[in-house]
C-alpha cells in the first residue's frame, strides 16, 4: 500500500477476496531507501508541483513524508477492512520496494499490487515494480489499476502449462468463494486439454 489510486484499487480487491474467502489482509508499506539516499545528496532539490519553486530537502523531510503516507495507507486499510468485517494487520518495512514485496510474498497466499500501465508505442506496459513482483514471487499475484473492480465472471487463460494449472486452481477458488461463473479461455490444439477441462 502507498495510498495511491492504483494501490487503493488493489486494497479493495484484497478486502473483497478476503471477505469471500474468510481470510485476513496484511497491508505493507515500504519506505523506499532509494528516495532516502537521494535526499542525502547535496545536489537534490524538490520542485513544488503547484508553485514550480525548487527547494532543498533533507532525509528528515522525506522520513516525515513517508510516515504521513504510511499513516494514510493504514487508515485506508482500516476503513476498507472495517466495512467488510475483515481481519487486518499493517506493517512498515524499509528497503527496495520490489525486493520487500517479493520477500513478504513468502508469507502470504496472494499478493495484490496496484500497477499503472503506461502506453508506449500504442502498447500497455506494466510498471517496473509490478513486473519485479510477478517475476520474483512464488504465489499468485493480482494486478489492479485505478477504476478496475472484481466483477463476474472469473476468467482464466489456460494453455496446458504448469503455471496455467495453478492459475486455473486459483481462479476456481475465487469463482466458488464469490459465487461467480468461471470462464476458461483455451485453444483446442488436439492435445486433449479441452476435453479434460470439460470433465
Amino acid at each position: 500500500l502507498d495510498a495511491s489510486a492504483h494501490s487503493l484499487a488493489a486494497l479493495d480487491a484484497a478486502v473483497t477476496l478476503a471477505a469471500s474467502l474468510h481470510a485476513e489482509v496484511t497491508g505493507l508499506f515500504v519506505e523506499d531507501t532509494a528516495i532516502l539516499r537521494m535526499a542525502e545528496l547535496p545536489c537534490t532539490r524538490e520542485v513544488g508541483a503547484f508553485s514550480g519553486v525548487a527547494r532543498e530537502f533533507t532525509r528528515r523531510d522525506i522520513e516525515r513524508q513517508l510516515r504521513a503516507q504510511a499513516a494514510l495507507a493504514e487508515r485506508a486499510l482500516a476503513a476498507s477492512a472495517g466495512r467488510a468485517r475483515v481481519t487486518w494487520s499493517f506493517r512498515v518495512s524499509r528497503g527496495s520496494v520490489s525486493s520487500e514485496l517479493v520477500a513478504a510474498s513468502d508469507e502470504v497466499d496472494l499478493v495484490t499490487v496496484g500497477s499503472h500501465a503506461s502506453r508506449i508505442a500504442g502498447w500497455r506496459h506494466v510498471g517496473s515494480t509490478a513486473r519485479a513482483v510477478l517475476a520474483g514471487t512464488r504465489c499468485p499475484v493480482l494486478l489492479m489499476r485505478h477504476g478496475a473492480r472484481l466483477v463476474p465472471p472469473v476468467m482464466v487463460v489456460f494453455d496446458g502449462t504448469p503455471g496455467a494449472n495453478d492459475a486455473l486452481d486459483v481462479a476456481g477458488q475465487f469463482a466458488r468463494a464469490m459465487d461467480h461463473d468461471l470462464v476458461v479461455m483455451t485453444a483446442d490444439d488436439g492435445s486433449g486439454d479441452v476435453e479434460r477441462l470439460a470433465q
